[in-house]
């Protein structure tokens, strides 16, 4: 209690009520000066990176719906004896297709963004 009562007091007393003059206008030419600066957009990621990541996900995913097609269930070293619907495989299958092709309208609308930004 007796803490509160001398915080409050040493507020009251060092405490701003009110800016320097001119300490807004100050802070508005700032923010003025760095709207007007362009500054160059840079990705984390360089571009020959990110294509490389991009084909190699690609040549993995290719790859790895290329074995399933040819390898038997009986060589797997995991046996799975859960039964599990055929309901379920396709569901697996449309989400996967729905989510690839809205990462592909994704990416290609946020790159025509971009280049209305830039443009």
């Amino acid at each position: 209690m007796q803490e509160d009562k001398k915080l409050g007091s040493l507020l009251t007393t060092y405490a701003m009520q009110e800016p320097s003059t001119g300490f807004e206008e100050m802070v508005m030419q700032r923010i003025a000066a760095a709207k007007k600066i362009q500054l160059p957009i840079t990705p984390l990621i360089s571009r020959l990176l990110q294509r490389t990541l991009i084909t190699t996900f690609i040549a993995a995913a290719v790859a790895l719906i290329i074995i399933a097609f040819f390898i038997e269930p009986n060589t797997l070293i995991l046996k799975l004896d859960i039964p599990v619907q055929t309901s379920i495989f396709e569901q697996l299958f449309s989400f996967f297709i729905v989510f690839w092709i809205v990462m592909f309208v994704n990416f290609f609308w946020g790159k025509r963004f971009t280049i209305a930004i830039k443009g």
